[in-house]
């Protein structure tokens, strides 16, 4: 196993990164997306505009940059897999039954953090949209909560 930095809101260092392991290995066989930052706990009302882009640019933005660069190495693998972490965070259903599935929060206090939560509902779906796209190429794509 190898890591490389990078930096996933920078294109440039992603590319570089791509380019890295493409002259040393020819393939990747597992993408792990595993960025993520949380702005404030505020109320959706009182949530800053930036906060949300900030947290999208990295939890999101970020994942598909990645996906996007590293997937002509994953095709030369024989069984490419991308694990996006996730969040039950971003879980509509939780939210729109105000449960945490966790247990960290008591019935009818869902965690309130709308930069996060609506970040992690948009990998879960990005994630479904790549397995579509990629299944067929035998690249399998999931996500996973941590929590």
């Amino acid at each position: 196993m190898r890591f490389i930095r990078l930096d996933i809101t920078d294109e440039a260092t992603v590319a570089l990164a791509a380019e890295h392991i493409g002259r040393e290995s020819g393939r990747l066989d597992v993408l792990v997306n595993n960025a993520g930052v949380s702005r404030p706990w505020d109320l959706p009302s009182e949530t800053a505009v930036e906060d949300v882009q900030d947290t999208f640019d990295t939890n999101v933005f970020g994942y598909i940059r990645v996906t996007n660069a590293m997937l002509p190495l994953l095709r030369r693998s024989d069984a490419g897999r991308i694990v996006n972490i996730s969040s039950v965070i971003g879980s509509l259903t939780a939210a729109a039954e105000n449960h945490d599935p966790t247990g960290a929060f008591p019935d009818g206090q869902f965690p309130v953090i709308l930069s996060h939560s609506m970040s992690k509902a948009a990998v879960n779906s990005l994630t479904v949209m790549y397995a579509n796209e990629l299944r067929a190429e035998g690249i399998l794509v999931n996500a996973v909560s941590p929590n």
